[in-house]
């Protein structure tokens, strides 16, 4: 045995009172290590220091330290970033009260002793009766021990020794991101970290008809993917004038319009084509072809920005990411080393990396490698660049997905300042051409370029949309409850079903908040495809029902889930895209899209706009407070004049008293958005909710001349339905 590894290991068995003899990979390891640098080796004392510090750090034995502390900061305003929080904890795992208190310093808290008092950091003692009880109760002796061990043996040299003995490269740099750029500059480029386009009504006023303008900004949209750096950011910010049907079908196309075979790792086409296949009959394999893999940039958010002095629509920004799928190997943050392997994918098309050097000193608890990201990489290093902090004002202001009465001006400020870094190429698409420097960024301004790519209108033909846009004849069936209550028709049964024994042109208007796709218990479906299978010839049977000039408001949420079309971990998981699904179906079936009202719920609760306490870019994510009431018409005169809204302010369905349903359903609706059709027709309309869940369409018509129908499929809620129906005092706010 190594003379040197033989002392190193006798003072790790010494200071944790065991006897273990650990595999001989790692004398091999660290003889790697110090076979050229003997001399380098620390004192024992710091090596002992590091055992302890080690069991501190991967136990997190003083988190309830870290905690408090954290929570008295937060009571004096203030928040820590990531890096700060890991020097924090660093500190408190060192013991170092003269660190500590410097650290403090830095926050102006040198009079406030109470701090530094209310800390008791656990002794020598404490940690080994720790450590003996985790190995016995976990029953992982051997992989806790060779977890310290590699920490050990890592840190019981000078770190920049022990950094060049596993990276190899003759560029050494003790910050991890310049000795990156140093082996990958490629991979760091920012040539174009941010693109935005700008809609604006003159260039709308340039193009023939809505399918040249939507042909145009998808050209755009795919030009860019193919320029712009990875893990960065693409918009399109509509001015006060596109249709939603050029909005929904960009973003549709944004995200699907890359065709790839994949013919390794997480993609199991047969698997998918097996279950929607399972679910839809009509499918032609060879059309459908699942073989293909449909990819894109990842849609992000769409903002909404109202102007509350004007009767104009709202202006919106459509956000995108680019994740392109990169096989580049990465080195291991923390050690340097190149044995890793590409063994995940924390979010579709980010690869992720486990290191697998055996001296790494980021080993988890339990032994398993470092696992990080180029991706996360480049935005840790974002929040040491001062340069790089957004005023905290500024990410209160944009904290939700929906903003009233800021500029053009105010959108680009933020939008730069969140997505792209200090430094970086910034292009915004407006129709000008000139270049100047914006919160420390180069942004070039451009003109349009008028041209259309021959093709992109193929997309909408392609594979893709022949998995699910495919007719399901309705199948008429008369054998449903029913249940009438003055003009109100409560229907159980399959909602095509039923609506197949319904003359055509009966209804003069509908409205409808449909199930989301595999988000309640009651609404799960294999996959995205079959899905919305289900909504297209739903929505088929409904234009038929509808009388020309019919309106159908169709309210819909872009929530997060699974498409589970390409994978069917928890890496698919993504912000949902259903409506534009629904509108570019409901256009093949013959609807007009008129507009999107913007249900806008309030500040209602939740914690995706969580930040960390970092403010910088990359962290920032709008809490949504708002979903679309999708205005379709079946082709005709108007049934009506209808007069709606741009935005309704219309706060949820408050359902819940001291955690108990009071309303026994759990996606109910508002009154107000069915209201929004019976304030615009005449009296003695049908109108028809084909998805009634608690039937609120039908209680919402109160006291006026309308005969409603409502359609639903599960027996509990229609008996739900006429129970409340029938109730005088219904204890729910609607």
């Amino acid at each position: 045995m190594n003379s040197v590894y033989k002392n190193i290991l006798q003072d790790f068995n010494s200071t944790l009172n065991i006897e273990w003899t650990p595999d001989k990979k790692y004398e091999a390891a660290y003889v790697e290590v110090v076979s050229q640098n003997a001399d380098a080796v620390l004192d024992k004392s710091q090596r002992t220091e590091n055992i302890f510090r080690a069991t501190l750090a991967k136990f997190e034995l003083q988190k309830p330290i870290i905690k408090n502390l954290l929570a008295q900061l937060a009571q004096k305003k203030i928040l820590l970033n990531y890096h700060q929080k890991n020097e924090l904890r660093a500190i408190i795992d060192e013991r170092s009260s003269e660190r500590l208190s410097v650290f403090f310093d830095d926050f102006d808290l040198k009079s406030d002793a109470s701090l530094l008092r209310s800390i008791k950091f656990m002794s020598d003692k404490e940690i080994l009766a720790n450590l003996d009880s985790l190995m016995s109760e976990s029953g992982k002796r051997e992989d806790i021990l060779e977890a310290l061990f590699s920490y050990y043996l890592f840190h019981s040299v000078l770190i920049e020794i022990a950094h060049k003995s596993q990276s190899k490269e003759s560029n050494y740099s003790p910050k991890y991101f310049d000795y990156l750029q140093t082996i990958h500059d490629h991979k760091l480029e920012r040539k174009i970290s941010l693109a935005i386009v700008e809609i604006t009504p003159e260039l709308v006023s340039k193009f023939d008809n809505e399918s040249q303008l939507t042909d145009y900004v998808n050209t755009i949209t795919k030009d860019y993917f193919k320029k712009l750096d990875n893990h960065c950011y693409f918009g399109v910010y509509y001015n006060d004038c596109a249709p939603w049907s050029t909005i929904s079908n960009n973003i549709l196309f944004a995200e699907k319009h890359v065709e790839e075979n994949l013919v390794k790792g997480y993609f199991h086409p047969e698997k998918i084509e097996l279950e929607t296949k399972s679910h839809i009959a009509e499918i032609d394999s060879k059309q459908a072809n699942f073989d293909i893999a449909n990819s894109g940039f990842t849609y992000k958010d769409t903002y909404i920005i109202e102007d509350e002095s004007s009767d104009s629509s709202y202006d919106s920004l459509v956000l995108f990411e680019k994740n392109e799928r990169d096989e580049t190997l990465i080195p291991c943050p923390a050690c340097r080393s190149q044995k890793v392997r590409g063994n995940s994918y924390p979010i579709l098309g980010v690869r992720s990396w486990e290191c697998y050097n055996d001296i790494c000193p980021d080993k988890s608890k339990f032994n398993r490698g470092k696992r990080y990201s180029l991706s996360s990489i480049i935005r840790q290093e974002a929040i040491l660049d001062e340069r790089n902090i957004i005023p905290s004002e500024q990410i209160g202001e944009w904290r939700l997905d929906k903003v009233s009465n800021k500029s053009k001006a105010q959108l680009i400020d933020y939008v730069i300042k969140t997505y792209s870094l200090f430094g970086d190429n910034v292009e915004i698409i407006n129709g000008h051409k000139s270049t100047k420097k914006m919160n420390g960024r180069t942004v070039r301004y451009l003109p349009h370029q008028l041209n259309i790519v021959n093709g992109i209108g193929d997309f909408f033909e392609s594979s893709y949309f022949k998995r699910f846009v495919l007719n399901n004849e309705a199948k008429s069936s008369k054998k449903y409850r029913t249940e009438r209550i003055d003009g109100l028709n409560f229907i159980q049964g399959d909602s095509q079903s039923v609506l197949g024994s319904f003359d055509d042109n009966f209804f003069e208007a509908a409205v409808t908040s449909p199930p989301y796709y595999n988000a309640r218990e009651y609404s799960q479906w294999p996959n995205i495809y079959c899905y919305l299978h289900d909504m297209f010839n739903n929505a088929r049977e409904v234009f038929r029902t509808l009388k020309p000039g019919g309106i159908y408001l169709y309210n819909i949420f872009d929530y997060f889930d699974n498409e589970r079309n390409v994978v069917f971990s928890a890496m698919g998981k993504k912000r949902m895209i259903l409506g534009p699904y629904i509108v570019n179906m409901f256009e093949r079936i013959g609807f007009t899209i008129e507009k999107n009202v913007i249900w806008y719920k309030g500040h209602i609760q939740g914690n995706r706009s969580f930040n960390q306490g970092n403010f910088v870019p990359y962290y920032q994510a709008p809490l949504n407070c708002y979903e679309h009431i999708l205005v379709f018409r079946k082709p005709g005169k108007p049934v009506e004049s209808e007069t709606l809204p741009n935005i309704l302010d219309a706060k949820p369905v408050h359902k819940i008293v001291r955690g108990e349903n009071i309303l026994g359903h759990t996606a109910p609706f508002p009154y107000a958005i069915p209201n929004l059709l019976f304030d615009n027709l005449k009296s003695g309309s049908k109108i028809l909710d084909p998805y009634a869940g608690s039937f609120t369409t039908l209680r919402a018509r109160g006291e006026r001349d309308f005969e409603v129908y409502g359609i639903e499929r599960d027996p509990e809620y229609f008996e739900l339905g006429v129970k409340l129906a029938r109730e005088k005092d219904i204890k729910v706010k609607f």
